[in-house]
């Protein structure tokens, strides 16, 4: 039986009017269904990425490099390739490939003999007569000695006047103390370059018969850091080079406080890496209480150049002026996309990101080795393009991505901060990340996690001074225990103005 329709042309309409009404409702209940489809699903893919990370985090591995993708070109690069260089080529190897030991360490002979009476042949019986020697190398190692200096001051009298004239002691890191600078040396290294707490230095001690309180080695510690204050203070001017770059970071450090009855207050190491061209020479640590802003500005105060540092608000207002110029770091901008793919078993948006981050390091890669102007060239014909190509790519994924999922952030990370992350390419001097710093701030987080905390808010300023000296040694190459034995025992007879001549890298060991 058909449907009857109302012939009345006013009801018909009346009919018509609702039944659009009724679409319309219909529509706007989908649409706003399928928007609650897509919220819930971008929640439960973020709630997914946050929990892979987290398990991430317990069980993976800490590299931020990713997989390499296999090819015929990847393949053909694992093939060993034959030494071109003749030096490398004729460097002797032991028979199971390891290289020799250094040529430096003292020899110990041990001579081993076939007995006179089994020097015959046991097939003919015939004696045996010698054709050379073979000599095996094998590392040994017995423990550190310890020993004592005896000065023996002569003394001298005078008959007439009964007066006494004893030979003056040689000046000493310590007036009057128990240590020389060879102990003060490797106390002060054991704990801040090799992260071994004074506690376990004083187990070491009663090992070698040698009982030492522990506030003893406390205080040697701190004379060693008030003989080198006047050296890191004075290097913090080849630091702040006008027209330069400085590389900065900063970590926390628990400092004991006592007005909060034994709880550990959070304070701030900063570090400041500058003074050379390419090769960085000064590495400067300054503790503070706070995170505050007024810490950076007022170390760099009065400096011009550039400064390369992660996002930290705290610096943005070094860069108003416009004498500081901001260098981002595109270590953490590709972190954002890297910690996605170190989660996420398929490939996204994320590899896409990265792909193009490392073709900005492989230039950095070819250009290693240049000078400043050429790399300066060399990235405005080949990493200006893949920057813009990115940034296009950057531009059209910000538009179909999620603000608040992973990607989206990453994504928003890099466009917010894109002018900073292409400064770099200004000068030949900087380096596309800050590295650099982050090197320099990872033995403060290995030794943190050893000695647990500071003393008090003096003992992480004396802290600082000391890293200050090792890292310095570290950038130039220097054997720290060598440097500070040596200029600890200069010290006491060097005048303020000479200070200049024991900085780790103005050093020159004396003459034996």
């Amino acid at each position: 039986m058909k449907k009857q329709f109302p012939r009345d042309p006013d009801v018909l309409l009346q009919l018509l009017t609702q039944q659009q009404n009724q679409n319309v409702e219909q529509e706007k209940h989908n649409a706003e269904q399928q928007a609650l489809i897509i919220k819930l699903m971008a929640q439960i893919e973020q709630m997914q990425q946050r929990m892979d990370k987290l398990l991430h985090m317990l069980y993976g591995t800490k590299s931020e490099k990713s997989p390499k993708k296999k090819s015929k070109e990847s393949d053909d690069a694992n093939k060993p390739v034959l030494p071109t260089n003749k030096a490398s080529a004729n460097t002797p190897k032991t028979k199971n490939g390891r290289s020799p030991l250094s040529a430096d360490l003292p020899r110990v002979r041990q001579k081993h003999d076939i007995p006179e009476d089994k020097r015959y042949c046991n097939g003919c019986h015939t004696k045996l007569h010698g054709m050379g020697k073979v000599i095996t190398e094998q590392l040994s190692f017995k423990p550190a000695e310890f020993f004592v200096t005896e000065h023996i001051r002569y003394k001298y009298a005078c008959r007439c006047c009964q007066q006494v004239y004893t030979a003056e002691l040689p000046p000493q890191p310590i007036d009057k103390g128990l240590a020389d600078a060879g102990v003060l040396t490797e106390v002060t290294l054991n704990k801040y370059q090799d992260a071994l707490p004074l506690y376990r230095q004083q187990q070491r001690f009663l090992r070698h018969g040698i009982e030492l309180p522990r506030s003893t080695l406390c205080d040697w510690v701190s004379q060693v850091a008030l003989a080198f204050e006047p050296i890191v203070m004075s290097m913090k001017q080849d630091t702040l080079i006008p027209g330069k770059r400085i590389f900065t970071d900063d970590t926390t450090v628990p400092v004991l406080d006592k007005d909060k009855k034994g709880k550990a207050h959070t304070g701030r190491l900063w570090v400041y890496v500058g003074g050379g061209l390419i090769k960085p020479l000064c590495a400067i640590y300054d503790y503070t209480p706070t995170r505050s802003k007024s810490a950076p500005k007022r170390f760099l105060k009065g400096f011009t150049g550039f400064l390369q540092a992660d996002a930290y608000p705290g610096y943005d207002e070094l860069y108003k002026t416009g004498d500081i110029i901001e260098i981002a770091c595109w270590a953490h901008a590709r972190r954002g996309f890297a910690d996605i793919v170190k989660i996420t078993k398929k490939p996204s948006l994320a590899n896409k990101a990265i792909d193009f981050i490392a073709e900005l390091y492989a230039v950095e890669k070819t250009i290693k080795h240049l000078s400043p102007l050429e790399r300066k060239y060399y990235r405005r014909k080949h990493s200006k393009t893949i920057l813009k190509r990115f940034h296009s790519w950057l531009i059209r994924r910000k538009r179909k991505t999620l603000p608040k999922s992973p990607v989206g952030k990453a994504i928003r990370y890099a466009l917010n901060h894109w002018r900073a992350l292409c400064n770099y390419l200004r000068d030949g001097i900087l380096e596309i990340d800050n590295n650099t710093s982050e090197r320099a701030i990872k033995p403060l987080v290995i030794g943190r996690k050893n000695y647990l905390f500071a003393g008090s808010h003096e003992g992480a300023k004396r802290a600082a001074i000391i890293y200050s000296i090792i890292e310095t040694c570290k950038l130039n190459g220097i054997n720290a225990w060598d440097y500070m034995n040596d200029v600890l025992k200069r010290l006491p007879t060097t005048l303020n103005k000479d200070i200049k001549t024991l900085y780790p890298y103005n050093w020159a060991p004396k003459k034996q």
